[in-house]
């Protein structure tokens, strides 16, 4: 009898403590918001969040999703529009716990939605391997509280950094240098090595050619000059470049060495990163032209870059300025004229976040 009341104490112990700890997971306070309780419906317009949600195990929370979460995982949810034009009614009328966003939304959305009560959150995407735990740990948190939401998001980021190295070791060691880029479009804008995409080409153990670019024509002019190995280049994007005389002299393209990664995929910050870069390295292992891959999705047409600069320091979430004016797509941005892009840069270098 003494041993039944002894473990049935502890039991009821046990029991007390777990309601404790999770009562103790929230609220969670990150800088300007505060989440009072354990989201269970969200609202994806972000598809990078969508694959970290995804990756941390909090897929089957998300309630609808932009028209960009072409994850086969999710096409069957309700679409409430594109990430930078959003159908606000839509989102409002699905009463989600939380929307997430990425900075593509316009300030009139984004207002509109957080004062009709709704928790919005602009995430912004990590640029180092540091800045993805951080990134993670605050997806974790907001999910699944301050002490294991947090832990999870860790273990994941550290996990998935850990997979990327890997992958590395498995390149055969080689004194050549091996000269790469990966381009949104054909006027030259790249990935920047002050992207997370833009370093996956360390892990490739390539040189990005257009790391250092600062604008379209810089890198188009590098990309002239270093004659690169290997052109990875947004979907659709590959026959107009064969066409096009500016590239169609390159040792890349004459040697059939262009291959297709999709715009969305190539810059999702989930598993997505080891998707990519294991279909880089099987890209530059294969020796005939013949059997050229390619990293689509059927549902993605070709992406503009989103090539950007984030202020400093890192911050994985960003408040808009209460008065500030909306912000125009980023995608659509590029395609505008030089003048235009060179006014965005330096609007993009003022902003600060809190």
């Amino acid at each position: 009898m003494k041993k039944i009341t002894v473990l049935l104490f502890t039991v009821i112990l046990c029991f007390l403590y777990s309601a404790c700890s999770f009562d103790n997971e929230y609220p969670v306070t990150l800088a300007h918001t505060t989440i009072q309780r354990c989201p269970k419906h969200i609202i994806c317009l972000s598809d990078s969040v969508a694959d970290i949600l995804m990756t941390c195990g909090y897929g089957d929370r998300i309630i609808a999703r932009s028209e960009e979460c072409t994850q086969p995982e999710l096409s069957g949810l309700t679409s409430v529009g594109h990430k930078h034009s959003p159908s606000v009614n839509s989102i409002i009328d699905l009463h989600p716990d939380i929307v997430f966003a990425d900075k593509s939304i316009p300030d009139e959305a984004y207002h509109t939605i957080r004062n009709s009560g709704i928790e919005i959150l602009i995430m912004m995407p990590a640029r180092t391997g540091d800045d993805l735990i951080r990134l993670y740990e605050n997806i974790g948190a907001i999910m699944g509280g301050r002490y294991k939401g947090r832990e999870t998001g860790s273990q994941k980021a550290e996990s998935i950094l850990i997979t990327l190295r890997d992958l590395q070791r498995t390149i055969p060691s080689s004194n050549i240098v091996i000269t790469s880029c990966y381009l949104y479009d054909l006027n030259g804008h790249a990935a920047s090595d002050d992207t997370l995409e833009g370093k996956l080409f360390s892990y490739a153990n390539t040189v990005n050619i257009c790391g250092n670019a600062r604008h379209a024509n810089d890198a188009l002019m590098t990309l002239q000059m270093s004659n690169p190995d290997y052109i990875f280049c947004a979907a659709g994007l590959k026959a107009p470049l064969r066409a096009d005389p500016d590239y169609v002299g390159m040792k890349a393209v004459k040697k059939g060495h262009v291959y297709e990664i999709d715009a969305l995929l190539f810059q999702r910050q989930g598993n997505s990163l080891i998707q990519v870069l294991s279909f880089m390295l099987d890209s530059m292992a294969r020796d005939t032209v013949s059997s050229e891959p390619s990293l689509s999705q059927e549902s993605s047409q070709p992406e503009e870059s989103s090539w950007s600069y984030e202020p400093e320091p890192y911050q994985p979430i960003y408040w808009p300025e209460e008065y500030s004016q909306p912000e125009q797509n980023s995608y659509t941005e590029q395609s505008s004229s030089s003048e235009q892009s060179s006014s965005s840069e330096q609007s993009s270098s003022a902003e600060q976040s809190s």
